[in-house]
């Protein structure tokens, strides 16, 4: 989803049907547009915005959706940050969280090895048939929803509940956590809490 490409399964009897030369039918679900404005602050992290996305997206009720993102925030991120969005997609209930094919996806593609053809390929191909980003621009959704990427601040949430998140500068006063104070021995204090991600 992150790269602009979506898989899509069906069944073995839908497959069957197929094979014996047969259409086989699927409903699309709803197409919500999410236009990403602002930049992020200094120091906002990836899981920082997709907590935010989240929550705010849970509100929406974007359940069973495409939600394909777009605008200048959407530009903004890298492929590892709307990678981290996509990957979110179960915890908003969306079926798929798409980003358009761009530079950046270029980019993806060779920076995976991959041989130069086939990039030259995924390219001409997306530009060819509409699916680059700078043509989708005048895309006409349903339902379009914003969200500003500079009103994210860092916060917190999880695991058993992503959308239930909180800012960090709050930790305090629901009980979580005490002003840090160094402690003079060097070690960690105690309670302390150390990510590695």
């Amino acid at each position: 989803d992150a790269l602009g490409v979506i898989s899509v399964g069906v069944g073995g009897l839908e497959a069957e049907t197929v094979m014996l030369g047969r259409a086989s039918m699927m409903r699309l679900p709803d197409i919500v547009g999410v236009e990403l404005t602002g930049k992020r602050q200094a120091g906002i992290t990836a899981t920082d915005i997709v907590l935010a996305l989240t929550e705010f997206l849970r509100k929406e009720r974007v359940v069973g959706a495409f939600v394909e993102f777009f605008g200048e925030g959407a530009r903004s991120l890298s492929i590892g940050d709307r990678a981290t969005i996509s990957n979110m997609t179960p915890e908003f209930g969306a079926t798929a969280a798409m980003f358009a094919i761009d530079a950046q996806t270029i980019d993806y593609l060779k920076l995976t090895g991959r041989d130069d053809a086939q990039v030259k390929l995924v390219e001409t191909y997306a530009k060819t048939a509409g699916l680059w980003a700078d043509a989708l621009e005048t895309a006409v959704y349903p339902r379009v929803l914003k969200f500003d990427l500079s009103s994210v601040t860092r916060n917190m949430a999880g695991p058993s509940n992503p959308h239930a998140r909180f800012a960090t500068v709050d930790l305090a006063a629901k009980g979580l956590a005490k002003p840090y104070e160094e402690p003079s021995d060097g070690l960690m204090p105690d309670g302390a809490v150390i990510i590695a991600a």
